[in-house]
This record gives C-alpha cells, sequence and structure tokens, in this order.
C-alpha cells in the first residue's frame, strides 16, 4: 500500500479508501471486503450518516476485526457532512493529536 502525508499533518493515509456506500449486506461480502483492505493497509474509511451504513461498519466490520484493538490508530473516518459544514480541517487536526 501506499502512503501520501494530509497536508502538513503528521496523517499517513493510503491512497486507497474504502467505501461502504452500497453495501445491502454487511455480513456477507461487506464484511469480508472491509477485512481484506485493511488487511492489505487501507487506513482511510469514507463512511457517511448519509449512506446509511455507519452503524453497519462500526459494529459488523470494526467491532470483530482481529486488528480492532490497533484500528483507532489506523482507520480515519471522514463524512461527507464534515465536508459540507466547513469541519473537516478541524476533524484531521484532533485526529492528529490523538497519535
Amino acid at each position: 500500500m501506499q502512503y501520501r502525508t494530509l497536508g502538513n499533518s503528521n496523517l499517513s493515509l493510503s491512497e486507497l479508501c474504502f467505501g461502504p456506500m452500497r453495501w445491502d449486506d454487511v455480513k456477507e461480502g461487506g464484511e469480508k471486503a472491509f477485512n481484506r483492505a485493511v488487511d492489505l493497509g487501507v487506513n482511510v474509511i469514507h463512511s457517511s450518516y448519509e449512506y446509511n451504513t455507519i452503524d453497519q461498519l462500526g459494529g459488523a466490520c470494526i467491532g470483530k476485526h482481529s486488528k480492532r484493538n490497533q484500528l483507532h490508530h489506523i482507520i480515519k473516518v471522514s463524512t461527507l457532512i464534515m465536508v459540507k459544514l466547513g469541519l473537516i480541517s478541524s476533524f484531521f487536526e484532533s485526529e492528529s493529536r490523538m497519535h
């Protein structure tokens, strides 16, 4: 996996992003796809409350993944709502302070 640094922060984000927008059944293909993406190094998950997948993503996927105790260090969840409200820069600043 190739990574890029976000602006002048210390966040190293994968060039590929995982997006569960069109999941119909998380328990089947969605969970398997999520696990494979994380195992391959994807650390950017794009989801939104508008997609109605964010609860499924957290419970069915992140909560069950074998690296779940490490995921808070590698996964950044972005939402379209943050962009619309102009909060995306403060979101990334708060995330970078956590590392």
